[in-house]
């Protein structure tokens, strides 16, 4: 257009008495190429649009995205277009590191209590799939489970990858399709569709949407947060967010000597003084702190209370079949049994070594230049003491890398029951994205399953009444 008008400037003087005509003709034929231009340009977004048109778009590939698609799809008969956006180069890829790659896939135990957050919420979606069903869900798609200690259920082949394998052959027979390596980016709602769009600026359009995200835990496994960007960019609210199923962090002096042991014990998590939980279980020694999963059930409460700028203490007692009298008389027997043993190992005979040791020497700090048969009534008490109740303070988790799962999310009082969007009709929810979290013990793949479940049944139901409405008009 620009080269058009360029170039009758450059002759006008040779038009003669023609000039006032032709330049007419020349802005007129401009006008014409801009209106052109514009049609081309709206032709080719709309087409662009049209070729990417999606009935049901589950932004997320793990667990709960996989299994909703699967639901949406069976429900809709494979009628569908259904398509999952994976940030990372393949689906599945935390799931494979559940359970220390077996998959704990739920546990018979699974109800209100196991769960953190807006758990008032959840109780009709947790009574509507109770683990039975969970567990009759994937025996219908092809695989088989087994329970095993504490209510956890398991695969029957105790490997991750035969729960990633299901799904995604039950994705590939139901039409799922699969897009990896397309993080969203962007998600606009707009007259009743919403508008996609991936790293690379492509945009998609699609009736529904899930997300199904996941949370920031395990970012080297592919969960990011950007599922939060995304629900903020919706006008959802998000709660803070904090590190869950993780380490507890303690001066290293306290913990330096142990790193790699183990114990049995009875702990205790109190906020400001007070005990707020109880657990029993193996702690492990690490050179950050305390680990193991009696640990990882006080993550989420320690992460809150911290951040509230509040005292962490954790308790532990080594004997918890002994009262403080009955460890003291034990005490006396080995005295008596072996006088000259060096002071700092009168425990041996009753806990790990190192353990005891370290037991000791806090206890009674002259002990490491004394024999046992030194040692007073007094310093028996102390000792005993020490033993039912050790003190650990707590500075913080580990940070995300380490985290199984994440403590907050999308409030789900911006949620229906059916984890429908009260702001945005067409846009659902699931998984860890949400302010719900669990025990550790296959509570949290539980909710996984069943949001998800939830979601996908949710939109497909959606998808088929418009088709329905759409009959009975025309």
């Amino acid at each position: 257009m620009k080269q058009l008008s360029t170039v009758f400037e450059k002759n006008k003087t040779s038009f003669g008495t023609k000039y006032k005509i032709k330049q007419t003709y020349s802005l007129h034929i401009t006008t014409k190429c801009a209106i052109l231009f514009m049609e081309i340009f709206y032709m080719e977004r709309r087409e662009r649009f049209m070729q990417e048109k999606i009935n049901l778009a589950v932004i997320g590939g793990g667990a709960s995205g996989l299994i909703a698609a699967i639901t949406a799809s069976k429900i809709c008969k494979h009628t569908k277009k259904i398509i999952i956006f994976e940030g990372a180069s393949r689906v599945g890829k935390k799931l494979l590191a559940t359970g220390n790659g077996r998959c704990n896939l739920t546990n018979i135990h699974a109800s209100a209590k196991h769960y953190y957050g807006d758990t008032r919420l959840i109780e009709a979606i947790l009574r509507t799939y109770p683990p039975q069903r969970v567990i009759q869900y994937f025996e219908e798609i092809g695989l088989l489970c087994k329970e095993e200690s504490e209510g956890r259920i398991y695969p029957y082949s105790l490997q991750a990858s035969s729960v990633l394998d299901v799904l995604r052959f039950n994705a590939e027979e139901m039409q799922v399709e699969i897009i990896c390596d397309c993080p969203i980016h962007s998600v606009r709602s707009k007259n009743g569709i919403f508008i996609l769009e991936n790293h690379h600026q492509k945009t998609f359009i699609a009736d529904k949407v899930i997300l199904a995200t996941g949370g920031k835990a395990s970012p080297q496994l592919g969960s990011v947060g950007n599922g939060y960007t995304l629900a903020k960019q919706l006008g959802h609210t998000v709660t803070p967010l904090y590190p869950a199923l993780t380490i507890l962090k303690t001066p290293p002096e306290y913990v330096k000597s142990l790193k790699g042991m183990r114990s049995h014990v009875t702990a205790t998590l109190k906020c400001n003084g007070k005990a707020i939980r109880h657990e029993k279980g193996e702690v492990q020694f690490t050179e950050q702190g305390l680990s193991g999963i009696c640990m990882f059930q006080f993550s989420r409460h320690v992460a809150h209370c911290i951040a509230n700028k509040q005292k962490i203490t954790i308790l532990l007692d080594f004997m918890p079949e002994y009262s403080v009298s009955s460890i003291v008389n034990q005490l006396n027997r080995a005295v008596n049994l072996f006088p000259h043993l060096p002071a700092t190992e009168i425990l041996k005979g009753f806990m790990n070594k190192k353990v005891g040791e370290a037991i000791v020497k806090t206890a009674v700090p002259q002990s490491k230049e004394m024999l046992a048969k030194q040692f007073t009534k007094t310093d028996f008490m102390v000792i005993a003491n020490a033993v039912k109740q050790f003190s650990y303070p707590c500075v913080g988790v580990a940070d995300w890398k380490q985290a199984q799962v994440t403590a907050g999310g999308v409030s789900l009082s911006q949620l229906n029951s059916s984890l429908e969007s009260k702001i945005h009709k067409g846009l659902y929810f699931s998984g860890e994205l949400l302010n719900i979290d669990g025990d550790c013990g296959g509570y949290n793949l539980n909710w996984a399953w069943i949001s998800g479940i939830t979601a996908g049944k949710a939109a497909a139901k959606s998808l088929c009444h418009k088709d329905k409405a759409r009959i009975t008009t025309t």
